[in-house]
């Protein structure tokens, strides 16, 4: 099982897969690229969509 995690810094955003043993990959979305992910981000009202979202972005 994985858990999502979004992180932002003053470039972009960064998306983490964090399983149950803590290990941590990551996708980092610079600039441009991270606009539309905030733009889905807003739209999402629940935990479970968000993390939904976040998985395809790792697919």
């Amino acid at each position: 099982m994985f858990v999502y995690r979004i992180q932002e810094n003053n470039l972009g955003i960064i998306v983490c897969k964090v399983d149950t043993n803590e290990n941590i990959e990551y996708r980092y979305f610079q600039g441009l690229l991270s606009y539309p992910i905030y733009d889905k981000l807003k739209t999402l009202k629940t935990y479970d969509s968000i993390q939904e979202y976040l998985k395809t972005l790792f697919e």
